[in-house]
């Protein structure tokens, strides 16, 4: 089971000055850090984000596929150099702790799951791309550097065909994150990136795992799926039998899915109608959802799961104004503790 998932934040502004600025050195790659409270403050926060956010993209037709540790992540990067207004916003809605040395654990989060584990592969790559020669702050680099392991590469967004080769380099290099999976992320026409931009800020993951539990390919085969106005489709099912953490309601029912090593799980809700959908996703918030996780029990279960791949593409700029940081889009914007006097502000947020 594979899910590749890309964020890339575009910060705007002022036209940069010629002063050089360094390039921040890469450091050796640090173990796991030990879980600490300050990391599941960051952990509850992101939950409850991730719901705040679906409830306002499932308003959307179609599948709805997104990663909120990945938005979340990078938000928060952003949020490290917000100042006022601007930060207060973005802590609010992004649940963050008011505390600036807190709101760093997540780099801690990041790293955390970044280093792997016994049976699955997870790779999370954070990066700075900035405009040549403009001062940003060096202990705003130091910290990205530092705390979220995210390099600053200097690039020329103002010339046209410097543009162009930064595009190029910033899409190889998610590309490559992604194990080849995503390719021109940022794109050409219309352009994403423009003579106004200062910064792109990009957080990649890719994530690779077997169940632990393997289904018998010699069992995949193709069966009626019933889809949400009620009519069935035939799709390659696969299904197998066993013990299997489990639960149901009155209107759905769940199961949970571990990978092997037992760190990481799918797990799967299934309406009991076909209709059902919208009145599950209403109920869908952080405290149902530790409510049904701990009414799970293992019993034998029967479970077919259809084989699927699904793709989406977001502009999350004006739902992220929707949810009440504004600022941050604003021409007014303070993102003082990147650069000083410089107007930075949100341009995109492309998911």
């Amino acid at each position: 089971m594979r899910s590749f998932i890309y964020l890339a934040l575009l910060v705007a502004g002022c036209t940069p000055p010629t002063t050089p600025t360094t390039t921040s050195q890469a450091k050796p790659p640090t173990p796991r850090p030990a879980w600490s409270p300050e990391m599941q403050t960051i952990a509850d926060g992101n939950n409850a984000f991730a719901f705040d956010l679906y409830a306002q993209l499932r308003t959307e037709p179609g599948n709805l596929f997104f990663s909120p540790f990945s938005i979340h992540t990078a938000l928060t990067m952003t949020a490290d150099g917000a100042r006022g207004e601007t930060l207060d916003e973005m802590v609010k809605v992004l649940h963050l702790p008011k505390d600036a040395k807190a709101r760093l654990a997540a780099g801690d989060v990041s790293k955390f799951y970044a280093a792997g584990g016994d049976g699955y592969e997870l790779a999370v790559a954070n990066n700075l791309w900035g405009q040549r020669g403009f001062p940003w702050k060096a202990d705003f680099l130091e910290r990205q550097q530092t705390h979220f392991g995210a390099d600053l590469t200097q690039m020329d967004f103002v010339d046209d065909a410097n543009r162009e080769a930064a595009r190029q380099t910033i899409n190889a290099s998610i590309e490559k994150t992604t194990r080849d999976k995503i390719k021109e992320l940022l794109r050409k026409d219309p352009p994403d990136l423009t003579a106004k931009t200062m910064l792109v800020l990009t957080n990649a993951i890719y994530f690779k795992g077997d169940w632990a539990e393997q289904f018998d390919k010699k069992r995949t085969i193709d069966a009626p799926f019933t889809l949400a106005d009620g009519s069935k489709k035939n799709l390659p099912m696969m299904s197998r039998t066993g013990d299997m953490r489990y639960m149901e309601m009155e209107t759905f029912q769940a199961v949970e899915l571990p990978y092997k090593g037992g760190e990481l799980s799918m797990v799967v809700l299934l309406p009991r109608k076909h209709d059902g959908l919208p009145a599950l996703e209403k109920e869908l918030t952080t405290a149902n959802l530790d409510g049904w996780l701990k009414k799970m029990y293992k019993q034998e279960v029967r479970l077919s799961l259809p084989k699927f791949r699904s793709e989406s593409r977001f502009q999350l700029g004006q739902t992220l104004i929707g949810l009440g940081m504004p600022r941050a889009f604003d021409d007014n914007a303070d993102f003082s503790g990147m650069n000083d006097g410089c107007g930075l502000h949100v341009a995109k947020v492309i998911h």
